[in-house]
């Protein structure tokens, strides 16, 4: 029986650890950045699909929260936070989904999947000279990124109906 509990116990334990180092790894890293001045930054928590997408529309698409964070001309993250951000993305099994270059910007976009689900979204993108950095959590249905990117009327996402 204490076998039993112990074992409980340790599972208890790396069931936290692991969730919160998933919820705190490229967040953190982004965090510092968050308050300089040529930086904007927007969060918007909690499910608030349903206020954005329409009553007869059929999304089942839930969200915990969007993080933007947008740079103004000629200022980005450090080199070493950027390597910081490949290493979480590995680390952490992000897939990429897309690596585009054109002459209007870069994007780069990695997910996070679990059962046909996009559990965490990273994208980074460059246009009109900003740098942009989105993180998304939440159960994400890839066949609705494009229509979420229509709907959700913020102009940092317009990348995602671009999404197919």
């Amino acid at each position: 029986m204490k076998i039993v509990s112990s074992m409980c116990t340790l599972l208890l334990i790396t069931q936290i650890g692991v969730t919160s180092f998933g919820q705190s790894g490229i967040s953190n890293l982004m965090r510092k950045y968050k308050n300089d001045s040529n930086v904007a930054s927007l969060k918007y928590e909690g499910d608030f699909m349903k206020k954005y997408m329409s009553d007869n529309e059929d999304i089942k698409t839930t969200l915990e929260y969007i993080d933007i964070m947008t740079f103004s001309k000629n200022y980005d993250i450090s080199n070493d936070d950027k390597l910081g951000i490949k290493t979480i993305l590995k680390k952490e099994q992000f897939e990429e989904l897309m690596n585009a270059k054109s002459q209007e910007g870069t994007i780069k976009i990695y997910a996070l999947t679990s059962q046909n689900l996009i559990k965490s979204l990273f994208a980074s993108f460059k246009s009109d000279g900003s740098i942009y950095y989105v993180l998304m959590k939440g159960n994400i249905h890839l066949d609705e990124i494009a229509k979420i990117g229509s709907k959700l009327n913020i102009s940092q996402l317009d990348f995602l109906k671009k999404v197919k």
